[in-house]
């Protein structure tokens, strides 16, 4: 499972109400919302405390408002100190899909 409690890349940084704004576009999303009610048969999706997993990682809906904002605190942390693309993608890609 996940952690959301990583110092370089915390949920927490991106957003106080990071689980809200997640749930409103898992709301506004077709597939999101087939998964969340169970609808959907792929099994390399799941839920736990209504966000949902993708192998493993935090599903952002196309198009979401948080990629951005992820993509620019894991860059701009004080602990990552500016890693690059490479580093900044990977650290991102190891906790969210989309």
């Amino acid at each position: 499972m996940p952690s959301l409690g990583d110092p370089q890349l915390s949920l927490m940084d991106v957003t106080q109400d990071w689980k809200g704004q997640l749930l409103v576009e898992y709301s506004k999303d077709r597939q999101a919302c087939n998964i969340l009610d169970g609808m959907h048969s792929d099994d390399r999706f799941w839920v736990m405390d209504d966000v949902i997993y993708y192998k493993d990682r935090i599903y952002l809906v196309p198009g979401s408002q948080l990629k951005e904002t992820i993509m620019q605190v894991a860059h701009d942390s004080r602990l990552a100190r500016h890693p690059g693309f490479l580093k900044t993608y990977r650290a991102v890609r190891e906790r969210f899909s989309w």
